[in-house]
């Protein structure tokens, strides 16, 4: 008797070691999820014997929501086996219950498409000014379906010319956190002064702003069209203009520091003598590039390189 009465004490003290620091994990049946990842927590109830492992349960993400409009589906035995890469640990004094299996949302909000709207309009203002500029929207929804959360809206401002038809990259964070880019398309009128001939302008002339009137057009409709903005420095013409035509800037060029056929000053350095003259260029020519020139007196072409306006350095034949 004595024998058994001790043998059923120490299978109680093991039964009792066993249940020690046990926890019970009671799952939904459904759990609506407000943030991007989830954790235990928010798909089941959770009882422990010891409030750390609570905590320490509680606290394991097990995996990202599923897309709006989606839904997910996690059995027992599945998050068992999270638990057990994520906890091994406590997964031995784990005790389930409550349903089968947890359906997984997330929870969503609406935000009108207006808003959307305003945010692209904007970076529009930014990029090509308020006055003489109106941006329809084409953009075909009335509400736009978002997660749960803090709505924060950013419209990549265009860097590229006005175009009748454009789209602004908005990007939407929720939280904080970026969530996507939507393309809002929009319709752009922007009126502005353009340059218009008053006379035929050959190729290779000179150009300047006093040959051209100014009328006010939707330059969004246009592409490359010069603006009074080119009239602060000489420009020629690349390409002729008829008369009444408006300036695009691909027509004209500006001038180059050395002009094909121009009078130049030529330096030429022989063994510590600096000698100069007079040359012919024979081709346009920027600072640091090097062309053929002429010189005087001369009837063989050596190469320089432009140093200045008007100005070369010979570098040899």
């Amino acid at each position: 008797m004595t024998m058994f009465r001790a043998c059923f004490v120490a299978a109680a003290l093991l039964c009792a070691t066993a249940h020690a620091g046990g926890v019970t994990v009671s799952l939904r049946t459904e759990a609506e999820l407000s943030q991007p990842r989830f954790t235990l927590a928010d798909i089941a109830t959770l009882n422990c014997e010891q409030a750390s492992d609570c905590k320490t349960l509680a606290g394991l993400y097990l995996g990202s929501a599923p897309r709006i409009e989606t839904a997910e589906r996690l059995s027992q035995p599945q998050l068992a086996r999270l638990i057990r890469r994520l906890e091994p640990r406590l997964t031995k004094q784990i005790i389930w219950s409550g349903a089968n299996e947890v359906t997984l949302t997330i929870a969503t909000q609406t935000l009108p498409a207006a808003k959307l709207v305003d945010t692209a309009r904007a970076a529009l203002v930014t990029a090509y000014g308020e006055a003489g500029m109106s941006a329809a929207s084409q953009y075909p929804e009335t509400d736009i379906k978002l997660p749960a959360g803090t709505v924060s809206l950013h419209a990549r401002t265009p860097d590229f010319p006005a175009r009748e038809r454009m789209s602004v990259a908005v990007s939407v964070s929720i939280n904080n956190r970026f969530y996507r880019v939507i393309a809002v398309p929009m319709q752009l009128t922007v009126l502005a002064p353009v340059l218009v001939a008053e006379r035929d302008l050959a190729a290779g002339s000179r150009f300047s702003c006093e040959q051209v009137q100014l009328h006010t057009t939707n330059v969004a409709r246009h592409t490359g069209l010069a603006t009074q903005a080119i009239c602060d420095r000489p420009w020629r013409m690349r390409k002729p203009i008829a008369a009444g035509d408006m300036v695009t800037t691909a027509a004209i060029e500006p001038i180059p520091d050395v002009e094909q056929g121009a009078a130049v000053s030529l330096v030429a350095d022989f063994g510590g003598i600096r000698l100069e003259s007079g040359a012919t260029a024979l081709a346009d020519g920027r600072i640091g590039e090097a062309i053929q020139v002429r010189p005087a007196l001369s009837t063989t072409a050596i190469k320089a390189r432009v140093v200045g306006s008007g100005q070369l350095q010979a570098i040899g034949k």
